[in-house]
């Protein structure tokens, strides 16, 4: 937004407001950009959500999920995290998962890639 003179007052004084000013299109693309670089944590969380949804999704109505949004249980995505964690590392440590799983579904809400409520999740921004 700039500030813009628009009169000046009684006194000479000049009487401003802000407007909006229009961005290239290339700020929009690289902000854009910038919001769908995952990392590889987040990539494992999306695709094993998008996984979830297509075996397990259901339409629940609720005033706080889109209507028709196709939405699957939280725990069933968890499953799918870990399931595609343990593929990616086999070593790897259950608490481990567990916290990265928390993370990735805060840092996709963030985003706003995902949305949450009570125990159903959703893709909110399709890629």
């Amino acid at each position: 937004m700039d500030l813009v003179e628009i009169r000046s007052d009684e006194d000479g004084d000049p009487v401003t407001t802000r407007v909006v000013v229009p961005c290239e299109a290339r700020d929009v693309e690289n902000g854009e950009a910038a919001r769908l670089r995952l990392s590889a944590n987040l990539q494992n969380a999306l695709q094993a959500l998008k996984m979830a949804i297509s075996e397990h999704g259901e339409r629940i109505p609720s005033v706080h999920i889109p209507d028709g949004t196709v939405t699957v249980s939280t725990e069933t995505w968890r499953q799918y995290f870990y399931m595609r964690s343990i593929e990616a590392d086999p070593d790897g440590k259950q608490e481990t998962r567990r916290q990265t799983f928390k993370r990735s579904s805060r840092d996709l809400q963030a985003r706003g890639l995902i949305g949450c409520w009570n125990d159903r999740a959703w893709i909110a921004f399709d890629q």
